[in-house]
């Protein structure tokens, strides 16, 4: 079935159509390292190179992502919701796990192909991104 267009839908709508889809991203990338982690071939450098760069790319879109909410969309809701501190939760939230996230980001750049360890990037994960 086809989905009909609102006509004249409230911009509202767009932007939280387009956060959500940003985040169903985000949660698709980082489920695809947490599953394919531990059956990387390790006895293929190319192949786990490959994969910690993947884990740096995810890393530097999340870290960008989340400075332009910082810097741009939150303070653009507080403008034109006209509520100071709206939004502080939701920076706070990203404060919560920036340590974890740290933890693996640096990994992810660290890492040589034969210290690489599946299991160690599961937990890593685990750190941070609790359910």
């Amino acid at each position: 079935m086809a989905s009909k267009k609102v006509q004249n839908s409230h911009a509202a709508y767009y932007v939280a159509t387009q956060m959500a889809l940003a985040h169903s991203g985000i949660l698709r990338g980082l489920n695809s390292i947490y599953l394919q982690a531990p059956n990387i071939p390790l006895a293929n450098a190319k192949a786990v190179q490959d994969f910690l760069t993947y884990m740096q790319c995810w890393s530097e879109s999340m870290h960008h992502h989340h400075d332009c909410e910082e810097t741009i969309f939150f303070p653009d809701i507080e403008r034109i919701t006209g509520v100071k501190g709206l939004m502080e939760q939701n920076v706070e939230q990203h404060r919560a796990f920036t340590p974890g996230f740290d933890a693996f980001h640096e990994y992810a750049r660290a890492c040589k192909p034969k210290d690489f360890d599946g299991q160690k990037v599961k937990s890593l994960i685990d750190a941070f991104a609790k359910p």
